[in-house]
């Protein structure tokens, strides 16, 4: 019978200086005083590690801290050693186990497929295991699966203590809101130089000051924010006035997480919350609080209901502000429905295009299709010529998009090239900033040729659409009344300026302004 003897794969060595290129991967937990010294003893005790193997050559410690162990994608640290495994970098990767590699399953396999693709192995320190001596993915797929479990049940564990405090009034707040500070014996204390602002947000807005509104005049006035910035936008008003803790109560588990994979969710009622009352000193009394919230409620309902309405119009989305570019908002009015420039609406002082009666509009386009229909021969059927032209000159182009396209392979070649010799140390730093800027111009200027060439497809499009338009004109024919159907088949949208002219862009581009009076 044969005999089968397995020879081991070679380990890859640096040729240079025959030795093995490692890097250690450390991950620890956000638990206060303790990740730090955790960094501080793995970090020495790799670099300690790799310098006193012979065969080893330390090559860097990546480290990722605080950041859940379940999504790669949050790991910039391990991310930046995966690049540095791409560039050949890194032989072997030292970690002290799989879950601080990866808790989840198939990130831990894949990864580990993906590495050992690149020529780089990784050595889980506490299940002693080695995927250069691995032959099956069996053993790593069980030791993962036992590490995404152990961080379920650790989350579980969390959430349940967490629920038991926030049963029991001693959940502490992991972030105080703006406006307070805490004091040494642990409760809140006001930072009266905020909770100024906090009740001119409140009184203000009661005031009939919109959200909005109240965001530009701090952003001006240059008020610093808990972030450090001083940008405010209304949904950062609203957060305040929605925050219960301003008038002394908390409310919480307002969101919850997923057993996994711990995605975030709001609390819509699927959860239990739990109010505290008198949970800390307040800012603003409870009647003001509330006076507060009953309007922004208000405000709420109206704008659903509004956009509700909206939704079920032709004119919906199809209207804009030729002056500012914003999109137009239904309005009723007694007798008839207007359509408003939504910046307008908001402040007239911040747009000059005055609202138009929906009729108006409605009108126009009987005005336009009609005079379309009427004359095809005079406006379209010579359209239809020049896009036919624009056609020709792009199929004479195609050659020379098939050498552009040959020039950017080249160059594109040609800077990988280099990226590896410089990764590599054979080229100076200063040569290769200076090649490499030459070649990206050069790529620069051939994309934007090619941009500028491939631009005739619209040509080819315009083309296709006008010859749609001609064909609904002919088979419609003139219409007496307002045409839902036939506005939204030849309608793209419809510009408003502040000298009442409108214009009604058609699905071919072609624009037809109309002068109108009536407001």
């Amino acid at each position: 019978m044969a005999e089968v003897i397995i020879i081991n794969p070679k380990e890859k060595i640096d040729i240079a200086t025959d030795e093995i290129k490692v890097a250690a991967y450390v991950r620890v937990s956000s638990d206060s005083e303790d990740q730090e010294n955790s960094f501080i003893t793995q970090y020495d005790y790799y670099v300690d590690k790799i310098n006193k193997t012979p065969e080893y050559r330390f090559v860097d410690i990546y480290a990722d801290s605080g950041i859940t162990g379940t999504e790669l994608d949050k790991r910039d640290e391990f991310n930046r050693m995966y690049i540095d495994c791409a560039k050949g970098l890194i032989d072997l990767i030292l970690v002290k186990s799989i879950s601080r590699f990866a808790r989840n399953t198939y990130d831990c396999i894949d990864m580990v497929r993906k590495l050992k693709n690149l020529g780089t192995n990784v050595i889980f320190e506490k299940e002693t295991i080695d995927t250069r001596t691995m032959t099956s993915e069996i053993e790593l797929a069980a030791l993962s699966s036992m590490a995404q479990e152990e961080s379920v049940s650790l989350s579980k564990n969390v959430r349940l203590g967490i629920q038991f405090r926030m049963k029991n009034g001693t959940f502490k707040q992991g972030r105080l809101p703006y406006g307070y500070t805490l004091g040494e014996d642990g409760t809140w204390v006001i930072v009266e130089e905020q909770a100024k602002i906090v009740r001119m947000i409140f009184n203000a807005y009661i005031g009939g000051t919109s959200l909005n509104k109240i965001a530009s005049e701090l952003s001006k006035a240059g008020v610093i924010k808990n972030d450090g910035t001083s940008k405010w936008i209304g949904r950062s008003i609203s957060y305040i006035i929605r925050n219960e803790k301003y008038m002394g109560d908390a409310l919480l588990q307002k969101s919850y997480t997923d057993d996994f994979p711990f995605k975030s969710h709001l609390n819509k009622g699927e959860k239990d919350m739990y109010r505290v009352k008198n949970h800390n000193v307040p800012i603003v009394s409870e009647e003001i609080f509330n006076k507060a919230n009953s309007l922004l409620d208000e405000q709420v309902n109206r704008f659903y209901k509004e956009n509700s309405s909206q939704s079920d119009s032709v004119l919906s989305k199809m209207m804009f502000c030729e002056e500012c570019g914003t999109m137009f908002r239904k309005k009723s009015g007694r007798i008839n429905i207007y359509w408003v420039c939504r910046k307008r609406d908001h402040d007239a002082s911040l747009c000059p295009t005055p609202q138009i009666a929906e009729k108006v509009v409605c009108n126009g386009f009987v005005n336009i299709y009609n005079r379309l229909v009427n004359n095809v021969e005079i406006i379209l059927t010579p359209m239809l010529g020049q896009l036919s032209g624009c056609k020709e000159i792009r199929l004479r182009s195609k050659g020379e998009i098939e050498n552009i396209n040959k020039e950017i392979a080249n160059i594109t070649e040609q800077i990988l090239v280099l990226g590896k010799a410089n990764a590599d140390g054979y080229i100076e730093s200063a040569l290769f900033m200076q090649e490499s800027n030459e070649l990206n111009m050069k790529l620069a200027k051939l994309k934007k040729d090619k941009k500028m060439i491939l631009g005739n497809d619209e040509c080819d499009k315009a083309y296709k659409k006008t010859e749609q338009l001609i064909n609904i004109l002919k088979k419609t024919g003139p219409i007496g009344e307002f045409d839902e159907k036939t506005f939204k088949r030849i309608v793209k949208r419809i510009l408003v300026n502040k000298d009442k002219v409108l214009t009604y862009e058609l699905i071919n581009g072609l624009k037809i302004k109309l002068e109108y009076s009536e407001v």
